[in-house]
């Protein structure tokens, strides 16, 4: 005879979404080697987080701030708006979920770029989504591409701006076009974790739209050009109906106390923000002329990587660079198997990577 009892002991049913969910890939990381992998920045946590962080530490043993107010104020106050406009979160991956956690049902479709931030999709998927990707051709975000996605299930749109990994952007007509023919039950989700390494006069900003469309979400961090990666930290600009909705969701002392503190010592500490950039930029140019003059044809971008296509499968080509001493990142897991991401890191990092490249070459 069947028993109940031992059907229900023969394993615990995991939900269906998980089938499809594949783990986020990381670029490497070992000791020894440059890491150009991760596109973080490469002059490290500036003196004024460090500080910050040793007078937080006699108070590490109690509960940080349950809602970071003070640091959403300054956050707040940095873009000319109110506490009520900002949710903070644990790195912009924890605000990928509370917002798709917000609005995601079963069977609703969330639009993607067919190369870019893995955890868009995961996100979707998580929660039953499904996933409908735009092309990108030649790496550009096309915003007609993504309005003909567009399905009578649509209801998320994510779109890093610049575009990671390709550090192409989209224009500020072309996104103030986009808002414009989307339904607004659409929300859109502006990740704009480079924006701080953009010069291009025309790229979009979506904190300037903020006010006369209600269905954007736009994503800061504070792991890129303020270097506090590894404190995960970051923060999403929304509407206050929006921000209320993410703060229910969001969890209990979701970011520690040490976090808050650098965030708020970098928020203010505008001279190392201004050095990192500039030199950050100017290698950036460098770098893309040197690697023309080497015979590459790297990517146009306006992150702080560059997007190099190679002619030999990426991940072989990568092993060819780490056997000199230096990691990049392949982009097989974004679609791209004949592509490499490098990070622009120290003069002298970069001048590595160079003779690095020259060595695979000769």
């Amino acid at each position: 005879m069947d028993n109940p009892i031992h059907r229900k002991n023969q394993g615990i049913m995991l939900r269906d979404a998980l089938r499809t969910l594949e783990p986020y890939v990381a670029g490497q990381s070992e000791l020894g080697y440059i890491k150009l992998s991760a596109n973080e920045n490469p002059f490290g946590m500036p003196r004024s987080a460090r500080r910050a962080i040793e007078r937080a530490l006699k108070d590490a043993y109690r509960y940080p701030p349950s809602d970071p107010h003070l640091l959403r104020q300054n956050i707040a106050a940095h873009h000319q708006r109110s506490a009520k406009w900002i949710t903070v979160g644990n790195g912009s991956d924890e605000l990928l979920n509370i917002i798709a956690a917000s609005i995601m049902e079963r069977d609703y479709e969330g639009i993607v770029a067919a190369h870019t931030f893995s955890v868009y999709r995961q996100v979707i998927r998580l929660y039953g989504g499904k996933v409908v990707t735009f092309p990108m051709p030649e790496g550009a975000l096309d915003w007609r591409a993504v309005l003909a996605a567009v399905g009578h299930r649509t209801h998320i749109v994510f779109l890093a701006n610049p575009n990671n990994p390709t550090g192409s952007y989209m224009r500020s007509a072309e996104l103030t076009a986009l808002l414009r023919a989307l339904p607004p039950r659409i929300l859109v989700v502006l990740d704009e974790a480079y924006a701080d390494f953009v010069d291009a006069a025309d790229c979009a900003r979506g904190e300037e739209l903020l006010s006369q469309h209600e269905n954007i979400v736009v994503l800061r961090t504070f792991s890129k050009i303020y270097a506090l990666a590894g404190l995960r930290i970051g923060y999403a600009l929304a509407a206050p109906r929006l921000t209320e909705a993410f703060n229910r969701i969001r969890s209990p002392f979701n970011c520690n106390r040490l976090a808050q503190a650098a965030a708020l010592a970098v928020l203010n500490d505008k001279g190392s923000y201004q050095r990192a950039r500039a030199i950050i930029l100017a290698e950036r140019q460098r770098m893309q002329e040197a690697l023309r003059r080497l015979g590459f044809s790297p990517l146009p971008s306006q992150g702080n990587f560059i997007c190099l296509p190679v002619e030999v499968p990426a991940e072989k080509y990568a092993q060819r660079l780490k056997a000199q001493g230096v990691l990049v990142r392949p982009l097989t897991s974004f679609g791209l198997p004949h592509h490499l991401r490098i990070s622009i890191g120290r003069p002298r990092e970069n001048w590595r990577l160079l003779r690095a490249l020259r060595a695979t070459r000769s």
